[in-house]
């Protein structure tokens, strides 16, 4: 039945003219110790479980994220946020581009609906593999924010990986309204995070952040911030 599965599959792939090699699919579910978006404590310090999925096909990829956390207040008991992005992108030597939507949706009473578009522009670099991201709201808020990142994963067994980051955050206006006329740093987000490759598919991993409150966020009242988390993901 095994091979019957595998032959049914390969007709099918041929029949399409679509390579399974071109396709990926990934799941996981990740528990963090509270929920910190853009340096700003969403959760109150409860604790978030986020649910992940990710579906591409060549350049394209399709990705749902779960935010889910416990508020303990009786006429808003859960944080209840799903995002939904579709991108795509284009690798030009040692530079990729992506460029694609998100759109965040949420229950009747932990936010407002709304669009982000947004781009990406990474280099592949020996050691820092730096990374900038710009999202810009295009419905709601009409505002942006971006982050200048890097982060170098080290292989210390065939199946371990511990991986540093650093990621510092820009506001133009997302937080901080004052930001909106002049562009201003939001946090530093320190990182790092443990991966154990159980087999082909499947993974561990554990990690900890820590949020340095810059100008923007000082501005709203918002203090440093630690997050840890542990979750799996399940490739394909």
């Amino acid at each position: 039945m095994k091979y019957l599965a595998v032959l049914v599959n390969c007709i099918v792939l041929l029949g399409t003219g679509v390579r399974a090699d071109d396709w990926k699919f990934e799941t996981g579910f990740d528990y963090f110790t509270e929920y910190i978006f853009r340096g700003v404590d969403v959760s109150k310090n409860q604790p978030l479980y986020e649910p992940h999925l990710i579906a591409g096909y060549k350049g394209v990829t399709f990705t749902y994220i779960g935010y889910y956390s416990y508020y303990k207040q009786p006429d808003h008991p859960w944080y209840v946020e799903n995002d939904l992005s579709l991108d795509y992108s284009k690798t030009l030597g040692k530079f990729t581009a992506t460029a694609g939507a998100l759109w965040y949706v949420y229950d009747a009473k932990s936010g407002a609906d709304t669009w982000d578009l947004y781009g990406v522009l990474a280099y592949d670099f020996p050691l820092l593999n730096p990374k900038l991201t710009i999202n810009w709201d295009v419905d709601k808020f009409r505002t942006g924010y971006g982050t200048a990142s890097i982060s170098h994963p080290f292989n210390l067994t065939k199946s371990f990986t511990i991986t540093p980051s650093a990621a510092l955050g820009i506001d133009f206006g997302y937080n901080s309204r004052a930001a909106q006329s002049n562009a201003d740093f939001n946090d530093l987000l320190l990182g790092l995070t443990a991966n154990l490759q159980l087999n082909k598919h499947l993974s561990v991993h554990a990690g900890v952040q820590f949020s340095v409150a810059l100008n923007s966020l000082r501005d709203i009242g918002q203090g440093n911030e630690t997050i840890g988390n542990i979750g799996l993901t399940l490739t394909f």
